[in-house]
């Protein structure tokens, strides 16, 4: 019995050692989805592959008349400056926002 139990742990410690870490396949442009959309204080965060890192697309409020957004805890307008940033439209998917003289859209992903 003891022989048997001995094996075991050997076995498990050895598979345990050359385990590999697996790394979901995610094509281009696409979202990890073991990646979290919730930060640790409870903000929905979207990280979008667009070039700009240091915007997060928190919530979008879309009227006709009078859009707002929530990124990084704040709320902006169009034609607003976030940063060196300009947030240039507001749709109802997402905001283009022109950084540097290109204009990238990030879209919201609604949970």
């Amino acid at each position: 019995m003891k022989k048997v139990l001995l094996l075991a742990i050997f076995t498990a410690c050895t598979l345990t050692l050359f385990a590999e870490e697996f790394k979901y396949p995610c094509a281009p442009g696409e979202r990890d989805p073991f990646t979290a959309l919730v930060n640790d204080r409870g903000d929905v965060v979207i990280h979008e592959e667009t070039g700009i890192t240091d915007i997060v697309l928190q919530g979008i409020m879309y009227s006709p008349d009078s859009s707002t957004v929530v990124i990084n805890n704040e709320i902006y307008r169009a034609g607003d400056f976030i940063g060196k940033h300009k947030l240039k439209k507001i749709e109802q998917n997402g905001v283009l926002i022109e950084s540097n003289g290109q204009e990238y859209f990030i879209k919201w992903e609604e949970q």
